[in-house]
């Protein structure tokens, strides 16, 4: 009774930090820049709760050493590269529909990151990945996916995800980079829930950045 008890409490916690989590991705559109803290609240609160319940990195979703036998399986390789694929058509896109795309991403990701050590933006680059990944496809499609089939937990996540980086620009600009965004985010997803580990979805994530910076660097 009391281990049920302490299950439900939990469940319900679970519930509430969802709920901020979404309200805070939410803030861009009133013109707050309070969805890093999204970030942050979801990094923190999936670790907590992975040692109140005593989870094993497999069962966290977050696994080293079940990344060899993810990768050894063919078939993931298409879906990290995806996101990279769908980033390509989406600069290439732009240079017809959207020429200040990439003037746009810049202006999204410079309060973020830094541009002037190269570095130093690896890094950031790595770690911001990481963060995200934890927090919205470990943690957030995660706890979805134990009440919801998998497609809508995907989706419902990745509205969030791309409403959480949403930045004021010509409304056709906002949609575009936000279709983009919600679209990787929802590949990253795929690969979540074929690997069950965000250290697979992470990897195809700093791809995707890592190209984006190298497009906008040379713009």
């Amino acid at each position: 009774m009391e281990s049920s008890k302490k299950g439900s409490a939990i469940n319900k916690i679970d519930f509430i930090v969802l709920s901020v989590m979404a309200l805070l991705s939410l803030t861009p559109l009133f013109g707050a820049k309070l969805s890093g803290l999204s970030v942050i609240l979801g990094l923190v609160y999936f670790f907590v709760q992975k040692r109140v319940r005593k989870l094993s990195p497999a069962e966290s979703g977050l696994s080293i050493r079940a990344i060899p036998s993810a990768f050894s399986k063919k078939a993931i390789f298409l879906w990290i590269a995806l996101p990279l694929a769908a980033d390509v058509f989406s600069v290439l896109l732009s240079k017809w529909v959207a020429p200040d795309y990439l003037n746009h991403v810049f202006a999204r990701s410079t309060g973020i990151i830094s541009y002037d050590d190269i570095a130093k933006l690896l890094l950031q680059v790595i770690v911001l990945a990481l963060g995200e990944e934890i927090a919205f496809r470990v943690f957030f499609q995660g706890t979805l996916s134990r009440y919801l089939p998998a497609a809508p937990a995907i989706l419902i996540t990745s509205v969030f995800f791309a409403l959480s980086h949403l930045t004021f620009d010509s409304p056709f600009i906002m949609v575009y980079d936000l279709t983009f965004v919600f679209l990787n985010s929802v590949l990253y997803g795929i690969v979540f829930h074929k690997t069950k580990n965000g250290f697979i979805s992470t990897f195809a994530h700093i791809l995707s950045n890592l190209f984006g910076i190298l497009l906008i660097v040379l713009r």
